[in-house]
């Protein structure tokens, strides 16, 4: 048998060798990426991308695509991590607004009230009262207000360190849905049930 001959026909013998051992391989590799599972998840993983390397190559394929979306789910369960919980409603929390300089988040509630809360600890600042039924939006349009929106047809305008209403914005014949700060926070529009979108640049 001359050289080439012998090469061809070790190379026929040890195909399939090498093909379980490159796919042995990059299972391996790909299983050492993945150890943001936990361990029984990475020891099933694992077990799974092996046992299939002396099967079909798109058996590996599945696997490793698997293991990417475990990894992936495992990514943003560690991301999504709860720093506080704010509690003082008494009915259902319909909306929540970050404050321009971050520190103050504004709420609005079913209990027909909004809340003011200090980002960092948590506690609650000042309670808004004056609406007369639940509050769907809590926006802040500056740095010194907060507007509410309210299913009992009004917004209402209020001064944020000192608690107190500033004014009130009326001509929605039905509830008041939504309130969104324009023009650099010198008026606001709002959105109600009554089909009607009103836009208020008068804030106190």
């Amino acid at each position: 048998m001359d050289v080439s001959a012998f090469v061809a026909a070790l190379a026929v013998v040890m195909s399939p060798w090498l093909l379980q051992n490159m796919q042995t391989s990059r299972a391996r590799s790909f299983l050492k990426e993945s150890r943001v599972l936990d361990g029984e998840a990475r020891d099933a993983m694992e077990s799974r991308a092996l046992g299939t390397v002396s099967g079909s190559r798109h058996g590996l394929i599945a696997v490793v695509e698997e293991a990417h979306r475990m990894r992936r789910n495992a990514l943003a369960r560690r991301a999504l991590v709860e720093l506080r919980t704010l509690t003082g409603h008494t009915d259902e929390v319909y909306s929540a607004d970050v404050f321009p300089d971050g520190k103050h988040i504004g709420t609005g509630s079913g209990d027909k009230t909004a809340k003011v809360w200090d980002v960092e600890s948590g506690t609650e600042m000042c309670t808004l009262e004056g609406h007369t039924e639940g509050v769907f939006a809590a926006v802040f349009p500056d740095g010194q207000r907060i507007v509410t929106a309210s299913a009992d047809k009004t917004a209402k305008v209020w001064h944020v360190e000192l608690g107190t209403e500033m004014c009130t914005l009326e001509g929605h014949t039905g509830g008041v849905f939504s309130a969104s700060p324009v023009r650099n926070g010198t008026a606001v529009i709002t959105a109600g049930a009554d089909k009607k979108i009103i836009l208020h640049d008068r804030l106190g």
